[in-house]
């Protein structure tokens, strides 16, 4: 039974859509958080923080397809713990000597928030695609309506005329707007953070700052 208006297959599409949905699934919660640990083991290894095959290793092993679902997602039931039972199941798939070097210094925020990231990045990106889509539909719009008589409203009453063109022209321009400011936004907010343990830097040593 849905307990979320999102997840009710006969409301869910009017508040998001199949491609949002997709991306926020709790498979490509878990493959973002693994991406993360793939990256920040290829972040250590540059700077020789974790053996170069140790990075190679977790590489490897950061699919989602390689690990037992089954395990994490019951670790995560009796634990509570959201991130544990991956780290765990990855630490296990990639095995000894290279598998205690996965989450190496990392705190749990560090992988999940990055993570998030990782898919607001992705969902960002889709309504971008909207925006866009939308702005290169209305201007056909304004073109064929350029000249094309209608009347403005106050108050919900008839006022002056014009053109619903030029409607469509303020609607382009508001549009435009936005859609700097939605870019805007990405480029701020889209990051990620990997501080440690109540964010210190302490694993980092001298690569912390």
């Amino acid at each position: 039974m849905p307990v979320h208006l999102i997840d009710s297959p006969l409301l869910g599409d009017r508040v998001s859509t199949p491609e949002m949905r997709a991306i926020f699934e709790a498979d490509s919660q878990y493959q973002s958080w693994l991406d993360v640990e793939a990256a920040l083991a290829e972040a250590q290894a540059e700077v020789g923080m974790i053996p170069a095959e140790a990075a190679h290793a977790i590489c490897a092993a950061s699919r989602i397809g390689h690990l037992d679902l089954a395990k994490v997602k019951e670790h995560g039931r009796v634990t509570g713990h959201p991130l544990l039972g991956i780290v765990r199941e990855l630490r296990d798939k990639i095995g000894h000597p290279h598998g205690t070097w996965a989450h190496y210094g990392a705190t749990t925020q560090d992988i999940i928030d990055s993570g998030h990231m990782l898919l607001a990045k992705r969902a960002h990106k889709l309504i971008d695609a909207k925006l866009r889509a939308i702005l290169a539909d209305a201007l056909p719009l304004l073109e064929k309506h350029r000249d094309t008589l209608a009347v403005a409203r106050t108050h919900g009453l008839h006022a002056l005329p014009y053109t619903f063109g030029f409607k469509v022209a303020s609607w382009l321009e508001e549009l435009a707007r936005n859609r700097e400011r939605w870019q805007e936004a990405g480029r701020r907010c889209l990051v990620g953070s990997v501080c440690g343990a109540v964010g210190t830097y302490a694993p980092w040593g001298k690569h912390g700052f």
